[in-house]
C-alpha cells in the first residue's frame, strides 16, 4: 500500500510538471480561438504581452495545453470574447475573422503552437489574472498578489 502512494505521488508530480509537448495536442480550430483571444486582449502590445496572456490561460489551465480552450471559452475571463462566450453554443467565427485579419495573428498563432510543442517561457511568474492599466482597477485586484507590469498590463497572482 506505501509503495502504490508513492507510484501515485510520482505519477502526480510528473504530470504536473509534464512539458507542453507530451499533452493532448490542440486542433487548429482550437488554435484559431487561442490565438484570436491573444490578439483582441493583446495585439498592441506585441509579441511579449500577447506571449504574457498565454502564460496567464496556461497558468490557468493548470499547465494542461488541452484545457486552455475552456479558460478562454469560459463567460467573463477574457472581456473580448464576452459577446460570444455568453451563448450556450458560441460562435467564435466573427471574433476569429476579427482577429485574423490583424497583422499580430501569425505571431499570435505560432506562440500557441510553440506553446503546444515546447512550452513557453512564463513572462507573468505564475500569474492567473492580469488587466489593463487604461482601465480602472478591478476589484479582484486586492486580493491578489500583483507580480509585475509589461506592457499596459498589470499581472497577478492568486494568494
Amino acid at each position: 500500500m506505501k509503495y502504490l502512494r508513492i507510484i501515485g505521488i510520482t505519477l502526480l508530480a510528473l504530470a504536473v510538471f509534464m512539458p507542453a509537448s507530451t499533452q493532448a495536442q490542440l486542433s487548429n480550430y482550437e488554435r484559431q480561438i487561442v490565438a484570436a483571444t491573444l490578439v483582441l486582449e493583446a495585439a498592441g502590445e506585441g509579441t511579449q504581452g500577447m506571449q504574457a496572456v498565454l502564460n496567464v490561460i496556461f497558468n490557468r489551465a493548470n499547465h494542461r495545453t488541452h484545457r486552455i480552450v475552456g479558460v478562454v471559452a469560459k463567460y467573463g475571463a477574457f472581456s473580448s470574447l464576452n459577446s460570444v462566450t455568453k451563448n450556450q453554443s458560441p460562435d467564435y467565427s466573427p471574433i476569429l475573422r476579427r482577429a485574423q485579419r490583424d497583422q499580430a495573428y501569425p505571431t499570435a498563432y505560432r506562440l500557441v503552437k510553440t506553446l503546444e510543442r515546447e512550452g513557453l517561457y512564463d513572462l507573468t511568474e505564475g500569474s492567473d489574472y492580469f488587466y489593463s492599466v487604461h482601465g480602472e482597477r478591478p476589484s479582484w485586484a486586492s486580493d491578489m498578489e500583483f507580480v509585475k507590469k509589461i506592457g499596459d498590463h498589470r499581472f497577478y497572482r492568486s494568494k
